[in-house]
């Protein structure tokens, strides 16, 4: 009884799965030779790419609104500490002058410093989104999208490094000696530039993405590449003490607005108009 019943399943189930794929039907009429290796070489390509005919693995659009929405914060609470806070004293100051600067702007500096962390966790949500856009559009064989995902956590890491020297020298300066205090401060300063000599790999790594997949709008892939000469130039504040091209100067400044631009665009179009 149990026999007839596991046939009479069989023979139910044979349509639908040579209707489903013609090369079971080639295997089941006796063609095996032909057809074994085309089987298998199929079902080796779908369980490669994790994919069958119902499932294309692709980001839901709300998923992406969410990430284009955490990315639009996070550029939000990067930027609004920068308009509140004055400018530091440059890095030829004194260890006095700075200690009075800290001194007198304790309060602010540290409660930006605790919003602007509040960032982080928006950022790592975009970056992990970018990370699976790209790699999806590269597919199989794709590594650029490993280093745009590499660089970018050495930068994170090195920025989130960054700010707790920088919540440790506001809370401690008043009591701090002057020559230490100049030394945290110029310490501070050679980080953001060298915060930036990773990002150089990331906006390179971004850019060929685009160029190759469109996954975003070309203008963003070409905006990419302007990042990568600026974040060079913005590397340039390790060697150079004063000037336009100091860690805190004109160029790393350029470069800090020109990536929070392209966040801040890339969030935009990704809420506008989820990648399929």
């Amino acid at each position: 009884m149990g026999c007839q019943s596991n046939q009479g399943f069989s023979r139910a189930l044979t349509p639908t799965i040579v209707n489903a794929n013609p090369i079971f039907s080639r295997w089941l009429d006796g063609d095996a030779t032909e057809a074994e290796p085309e089987l298998m070489s199929t079902m080796a390509t779908q369980s490669r790419s994790g994919t069958t005919d119902g499932a294309t693995g692709a980001m839901s659009a709300p998923t992406q609104r969410i990430l284009g929405a955490c990315g639009i914060g996070f550029v939000v609470i990067a930027l609004v500490p920068l308009f509140v806070v004055p400018p530091a004293p440059p890095p030829d100051a004194g260890g006095e002058a700075m200690i009075a600067f800290y001194s007198a702007h304790r309060s602010v500096l540290l409660l930006t410093g605790w919003v602007r962390a509040l960032g982080f966790p928006l950022s790592i949500v975009l970056l992990a989104g970018l990370v699976a856009l790209m790699r999806r559009a590269e597919g199989e064989g794709g590594w650029l999208y490993l280093i745009f995902l590499m660089a970018s956590l050495i930068s994170i890491s090195l920025a989130i490094t960054l700010g707790a020297a920088g919540q440790l020298l506001y809370a401690s300066s008043a009591s701090s000696n002057p020559d230490v205090t100049k030394a945290i401060s110029n310490l501070l300063g050679l980080g953001f530039a060298l915060y930036f000599a990773p990002s150089i790999a990331s906006w390179a790594a971004a850019g060929a993405v685009i160029a190759r997949t469109a996954i975003l709008p070309a203008w963003l892939g070409w905006w990419a590449w302007v990042l990568v000469a600026a974040c060079l130039v913005a590397s340039v504040g390790m060697l150079v003490e004063s000037g336009p091209l100091t860690a805190r100067g004109f160029g790393a400044l350029a470069a800090l607005f020109g990536q929070f631009g392209w966040y801040l665009a890339a969030s935009i179009v990704i809420i506008a108009r989820p990648r399929a």
